[in-house]
C-alpha cells in the first residue's frame, strides 16, 4: 500500500482537489475481497481531495483505483504514468501494475526507489500535511450517501487515534502497508532541528517495522551531531542540489550516482555509509559546519 504515495503524488500533479471522481465497476469490484476499503459503491462520487485522504489514511484500495481511472483514463494508462514518474525521479528497480499496491508478481519496488518517491511526495506540502492528518470526515452527499470517518493507520504519528501506537515526536507524515507476501511496509517522514529524513522499511513484522524505523531515524539524525559527518552531508546535499538544477539530456535516465557519476550498487552504497561511520571518531575534532458489495466488504489492514 505504500504504492499509494506515488498514486497520490501523480494525482496532485495532474488533477484539482475539486475534481469529481466517479467510481466504475472495475474500481469497486476489481480489488481483493476483504482488502482495505471505505465501502464506496459503483457510480458513487467523491472529490479528489476526499479521495486523497481516503487513500492516505485508510489505504482505501477502491479509491486508489478510482483515482487512477480519473487521472490516467484507465488503470493501465495510469500505471504507465507511475512507471514514467519513478524513472524521472531516478528509480530503476520498480514496476507498477496497479495504483493500490495489492499483490501482483509483476508489481515491485525497492527501498531506494520508494525513498525517491517519498522524497518527491514530501516536497509537496499539501500531500505531506494530508499524510500527517490522523482524522478526516467525509460528509454524506446525494452522490455518496454515507458519512465516513477516516483514521490514519500509521502508529508513529503522535496523535494517532488507533490502538498499538508507537509515537515518534518528530514524525511529519507517512504511509504504511501490508500484504501477505510483502509483509509490513512503512514509509515515514520526520523532521528534527531543521533536518528532514525519509525512512523506508520493507518486509518487516509488526510492531518491529515501527521500532526499526525509529531506530533508523535516531541513527540518521545523530549523524548531524557529528561535525565531520555533518560537513560531508552538507557537501553532498549541495552537490545534489546543484545537479537537480541542471537539465538532464532527454535520452538519458537519471540514476543514483557516486562522486564521479558512476552507477552505485547497493553493496557500494553500503560501503560508503560504513566508511563515513568509521571516520566518526577519527574526525571528531574537525570544525562544525552549517548546516492506507459495499456492506459485505470488511475493512482490514493493507
Amino acid at each position: 500500500s505504500i504504492t499509494k504515495l506515488l498514486t497520490c503524488l501523480l494525482a496532485a500533479e495532474n488533477s484539482e482537489l475539486t475534481d469529481i471522481v466517479t467510481f466504475s465497476h472495475e474500481a469497486v469490484y476489481g480489488i481483493e475481497r476483504g482488502s482495505s476499503n471505505i465501502g464506496i459503491d459503483e457510480g458513487e462520487q467523491l472529490t479528489m481531495e476526499e479521495c486523497l485522504y481516503a487513500a492516505l489514511l485508510e489505504s482505501a484500495n477502491e479509491v486508489s483505483s478510482g483515482i487512477a481511472e480519473h487521472v490516467g483514463g484507465s488503470i493501465e494508462g495510469f500505471t504507465e504514468m507511475m512507471n514514467a514518474k519513478v524513472r524521472e525521479l531516478g528509480g530503476s528497480d520498480s514496476n507498477f501494475v496497479n495504483a493500490n499496491g495489492l499483490h501482483d508478481d509483476n508489481h515491485y519496488t525497492s527501498a531506494y526507489d520508494m525513498a525517491l518517491i517519498g522524497q518527491a511526495f514530501a516536497k509537496n506540502q499539501m500531500l505531506l500535511e494530508m499524510s500527517a492528518t490522523v482524522y478526516y470526515h467525509i460528509d454524506a452527499t446525494p452522490e455518496q450517501p454515507d458519512a465516513i470517518d477516516l483514521r490514519h493507520k500509521h502508529r508513529m504519528l503522535p496523535e494517532c487515534q488507533r490502538s498499538g501506537k508507537k509515537p515518534y515526536e518528530y514524525t511529519t507524515g507517512g504511509k504504511n502497508g501490508y500484504t501477505d507476501t510483502a509483509r509490513q511496509t512503512l514509509v515515514t517522514f520526520a523532521k528534527k532541528d531543521g533536518h528532514r529524513l525519509v525512512c523506508v522499511v520493507l518486509k518487516d513484522e509488526k510492531p518491529k517495522h515501527y521500532e526499526d524505523s525509529i531506530a533508523l531515524f535516531n541513527y540518521g539524525f545523530a549523524c548531524y551531531d557529528n561535525p565531520a559527518l555533518r560537513a560531508q552531508i552538507d557537501a553532498k546535499a549541495k552537490e545534489l542540489g546543484a545537479a537537480e538544477e541542471e537539465e538532464t539530456p532527454a535520452e538519458e535516465e537519471e540514476k543514483p550516482a557516486g562522486e564521479d557519476g558512476e552507477r552505485l550498487t547497493q553493496e557500494e552504497m553500503d560501503e560508503r555509509v560504513d566508511g563515513l561511520t568509521d571516520k566518526k571518531e577519527e574526525n571528531a575534532d574537525q570544525a562544525e559546519s552549517g548546516g492506507n458489495e459495499k456492506k459485505d466488504r470488511e475493512k482490514s489492514g493493507g
